[in-house]
């Protein structure tokens, strides 16, 4: 059988707890840049951009992708893990 080792390295900054900026770089594969910020108490908005950098980007360059996000419970000073991603 053929086993492929694939590896994501990802990085995301958040701005006062409103705004974050990130970026992802999937080996031999992609390369992504997000934003997002928050739009209202418990809901999220985010984008992305995708670039393929493998073989397969003459079939699929670069795609957007966007998210709307909803945060079931929100209180304040509780550690979230939308914290750390």
């Amino acid at each position: 059988s053929n086993k492929v080792l694939q590896a994501d390295i990802n990085c995301k900054l958040k701005y006062q707890g409103k705004y974050w900026l990130g970026g992802s770089y999937r080996h031999n594969d992609a390369l992504v840049v997000m934003a997002g910020c928050l739009i209202a108490r418990q809901v999220d908005l985010g984008v992305s951009y995708d670039v393929t950098t493998s073989k397969f980007r003459s079939y699929t360059g670069s795609t957007y992708e966007f998210v709307l996000g909803y945060r079931f419970s929100y209180n304040e000073g509780i550690i979230n893990p939308s914290d750390f991603w």
